[in-house]
């Protein structure tokens, strides 16, 4: 179901969905639904231009509870990684991201979503690839 859903905004072949999950989450699923995209829609936006961008949902252990954990991997494009300290503050734009289109507030809010649902996005920098990653509870 994510999936399809998901799939309505983007009209691109460059996302590989990954289901690694059969639980089923105990939240609020139009928030989830708008993280993922956000971060999905930066992963396009931001990334190497034609390169796969996975999208990946598993299930995971957190302190023996149940989770889901959703990852949205993808190259660095020319803009460069997003300075860490700096990358959920409300307004940030990378100073090399000046001429792609954004506010600057869509990781701002969709952290700001996630710690509604008691949870947090976490970023990994792998040289030239990049993570956002949270996870929810389904028990």
């Amino acid at each position: 179901m994510i999936q399809q859903d998901i799939s309505k905004h983007f009209e691109t072949d460059r996302i590989d969905f990954q289901f690694l999950s059969g639980n089923h989450l105990y939240s609020d699923y139009t928030l989830v639904k708008t993280i993922i995209v956000n971060l999905l829609s930066n992963a396009i936006k931001y990334s190497k231009d034609d390169s796969k961008i996975i999208f990946e949902c598993s299930d995971i252990q957190v302190e023996n509870k149940p989770r889901v954990k959703f990852s949205v991997v993808n190259l660095l494009g020319d803009s460069g990684a997003p300075e860490r300290d700096k990358l959920f503050e409300r307004n940030y734009r990378n100073s090399k991201a000046q001429n792609k289109p954004g506010t600057g507030l869509g990781l701002w809010m969709s952290q700001e979503i996630a710690k509604l649902l008691g949870t947090t996005i976490d970023f990994q920098n792998f040289g030239e690839q990049i993570i956002f990653s949270f996870d929810i509870r389904t028990k």
